[in-house]
């Protein structure tokens, strides 16, 4: 048994949790722990009163009453660790560990191989490849984890590929919905290199021999007495969304040994219900793969404040309170100056951001606005503009970047519309100014860069009197966890983990 000390912020009784397999056991936790562990999905009602539909409480983890004690999926490690940390119990977590497995080759000598310990990084792959690096990292640093991916542009057998030449001393177990998905994705791996793949397609054909390296099955080919799951080491799902029904579900429980991955497509919509059960079996380490050999740029967010103390009654009119309150509030307008120029100048405390610099606002009228404060700063809008009635200083902001035809010019205050016009590799900073709700208009495939990929900074506003634009401030924020987006220093994965458990549905007093 091998065992590490969990870092913990606390200092009450030590909670021992251990790690094995597909499961995490833990002692009888306090119930503030435990509430955290809920999830909530639309349900059938019958009553006396007729058929309805509501919400029903689910509980993530399981209660062994006659052990005494409490077993999570493995993917929750993180989010268990923090909610005890939360609840100030200190934490040490242990994992089974046998070093050295039987395993009996071909010419029936009983070989011993060193398996690598759950959750510990894998070693360096033996065979890389510039279109994947990426989702390699991510297979050694993490003992499970999700790739989203653009179909349209990935190619889900060739990250397969990737990672099982990566390792060729590691078994690999890949897992179709259908049957005949999996004779499509095994001829496939077929031509990317893999020889000896052969496809265990469903109870109607199993596979009774040997199995070979990598497998392709559905999830009930997978008890093929030649597939020999509960000693695979690597288990790829290829759509992840298939992995939450029934026979998936405890198909998988059974690969004891096995790190686990899944592909979720990047347009895949699941409920809260269904983000919940992945992250239960996938955990909470996630790349985005937008195109081949590309990644999307890890965005950091840094909030400053805009404090102008309380100013006019604005009513409830969003319009008005943006053009008074945003647009045309000199106070405001001269903090956003100031922290723009801080930006761009990089400063020690604040670190350097280089020319690379861009001020994001709402509308022309706006930049325009800001333009009078940021001497030399060229205004970008990809939409026409009326120039009647604007001064010369304003003229020649607009004509900087007025021409489709050349560079997009830096440092600039652009509109959401001309952002289009930037190759964003070369923007290092985002000064966000609009004031708006939900996220800026950097969808995965603008973000796209090579592994590893330098972080965008995005510096946010808060601190605006008016309760509308407070509201839309708390909405940015959730839409930036949402994302992805952390603040600088803040590990994606404790971070996903936060939000997983800042999201949980509200129990009554009478649940436990």
């Amino acid at each position: 048994m091998s065992d590490r000390e969990a870092p913990s912020s606390g200092c009450g009784p030590v909670v021992q949790l251990v790690r094995d397999g597909q499961i995490l056991f833990a002692p009888a936790l306090p119930v503030e722990v435990l509430r955290q562990f809920f999830t909530s999905r639309r349900a059938a009602i019958i009553s006396e009163t007729g058929f309805s539909t509501g919400r029903q409480l689910c509980r993530l983890f399981s209660v062994h009453r006659d052990h005494n004690e409490i077993r999570f999926p493995a993917g929750l490690v993180p989010a268990v660790l923090a909610a005890c940390r939360t609840a100030g119990l200190s934490v040490r977590l242990n994992w089974s560990l046998q070093e050295m497995l039987p395993v009996v080759g071909p010419d029936g000598l009983d070989r011993r191989v060193r398996m690598i310990r759950t959750g510990a990084p894998l070693p360096p792959p033996v065979a890389t490849s510039p279109r994947g690096p990426a989702v390699l990292d991510l297979v050694r640093r993490h003992d499970r984890g999700l790739v989203r991916y653009d179909p349209a542009a990935v190619d889900v057998a060739a990250v397969i590929a990737e990672i099982a030449l990566a390792w060729p001393q590691m078994s690999v177990a890949v897992v179709c919905d259908r049957a005949a998905e999996t004779r499509a994705l095994r001829d496939r791996l077929r031509h990317l290199g893999l020889a000896d793949t052969i496809a265990s397609a469903s109870r109607n054909r199993p596979c009774t021999g040997d199995a070979g390296r990598v497998i392709v099955a559905t999830p009930v080919g997978l008890a093929g007495d030649g597939v020999d799951l509960a000693w695979r080491q690597i288990v790829i799902v290829v759509d992840a969304l298939d992995a939450l029904g029934e026979q998936a579900r405890y198909c998988l429980d059974h690969a004891l040994r096995a790190r686990v991955y899944a592909m979720l497509p990047i347009d895949a919509r699941p409920s809260p219900h269904e983000w919940d059960l992945l992250r239960m079996r996938f955990g909470f380490a996630e790349l985005v793969v937008p195109a081949p050999g590309l990644i999307e740029r890890p965005v950091t967010v840094e909030w400053e404040s805009v404090r102008c103390g309380r100013g006019p009654d604005l009513g409830a009119d969003i319009l008005a309170v943006k053009r008074r309150g945003v647009w045309h509030n000199g106070q405001r307008n001269r903090l956003v100056a100031g922290i723009a120029r801080r930006v761009a100048t990089g400063s020690p405390d604040d670190g350097a951001a280089g020319a690379g610099t861009l001020v994001l606002v709402e509308t022309v009228a706006h930049a325009l606005a800001l333009a009078g404060r940021l001497r030399g700063w060229s205004v970008v809008s990809s939409l026409p503009v009326i120039k009647d009635g604007l001064t010369a200083s304003q003229m020649a902001a607009i004509g900087a970047g007025a021409s489709p035809f050349s560079t997009a010019p830096f440092p600039a205050i652009v509109t959401f519309d001309g952002l289009a016009r930037y190759d964003l590799a070369a923007v290092t900073a985002i000064v966000r100014a609009d004031a708006g709700t939900g996220l800026p208009p950097l969808p995965p495939g603008r973000l796209g860069a090579e592994f590893p990929a330098p972080p965008l900074r995005l510096v946010d506003l808060d601190g605006d009197s008016h309760p509308l634009l407070r509201r839309a401030a708390r909405q940015r924020r959730a839409a930036y966890v949402g994302r992805g987006w952390f603040a600088p220093g803040v590990d994606p994965v404790e971070g996903r983990a936060a939000r997983f458990l800042g999201t949980r549905p509200r129990l009554k007093e009478g649940n436990k």
